[in-house]
């Protein structure tokens, strides 16, 4: 693929359950821009990393790839079958450094559950749920079913999930944040990273173009997002589905974390 370097594009259509590869579990149907997102966690092998909004586990089986069968992924998601379908696909790919742990939607039993893991992550991916609006190219029903109060109601969720995931980080030498959603709207990608560092000033965003090489990526041109730390992938500039990626680290931690 163009940008990521674990995909392949197949120069023909081929339908899912013709591939030997992808009935093995051995490749995943993924969109470029996931491939991208799950490379800015850097999940080198032996850190603890922690995915809230784990869904059906397309972006927890790239992390594991990555890691190398090394560490540990703790895979959060309050949705109980698509959690299952995350450990079945764990297993059919072999992948053997995952918990899945069922998270409630809200309420004091969530805040005990997370807070047994806090400042423990070396990493955390927050997928976070969204309008799906980068997606509307592929499903364009989905945007008659957002609405103003909806969207109101999913911009609170991310906050929340955001200001979880830096209660999770830690240690802080190697403590790392990625905010991602398939999202083309403001309101949920840099309205809520401003304003969930407003209410944790010791945090701050890395700048994505800084982190490429490590993350093994080449250069990414043309973000729509402001700031342009944050890195806003589009269909009409890159060809992918739309996603937004920020990188959040401590205040204090020096250089790229």
């Amino acid at each position: 693929t163009p940008i990521s370097p674990d995909g392949i594009r197949l120069p023909t259509a081929v339908g899912a359950d013709r591939l030997e590869s992808v009935r093995a579990t051995k490749a995943i149907l993924q969109d470029e821009a996931s491939q991208i997102a799950v490379r800015f966690v850097m999940p080198a092998e032996g850190r603890q990393i922690a995915e809230l909004g784990a869904g059906g586990g397309g972006k927890t089986l790239a992390l594991a790839d990555l890691m190398k069968a090394s560490g540990q992924i703790y895979a959060f998601d309050s949705d109980a079958r698509r959690l299952e379908e995350t450990r079945r696909r764990a297993r059919e790919a072999k992948v053997t450094n995952l918990q899945c742990h069922r998270l409630p939607r809200f309420g004091e039993k969530r805040v005990m559950m997370l807070a047994r893991f806090a400042g423990l992550m070396d990493r955390v991916f927050v997928d976070a749920p969204c309008s799906g609006s980068g997606t509307w190219r592929r499903h364009p029903d989905v945007k008659w079913r957002l609405d103003a109060e909806r969207l109101a109601e999913l911009v609170e969720t991310q906050k929340r999930m955001l200001g979880e995931a830096l209660a999770l980080a830690g240690p802080e030498e190697t403590a790392r944040v990625v905010y991602v959603t398939c999202s083309l709207l403001p309101e949920e990608n840099e309205d809520v990273v401003a304003a969930v560092l407003a209410e944790h000033p010791g945090w701050r965003l890395l700048d994505y173009r800084d982190l490429l090489d490590a993350a093994g990526l080449p250069e990414i041109a043309d973000s729509a997002a402001l700031p342009p730390q944050c890195l806003q992938l589009t269909p009409a500039r890159h060809g992918t589905d739309g996603l937004f990626v920020a990188v959040l680290v401590p205040e204090s931690l020096e250089g790229e974390g």
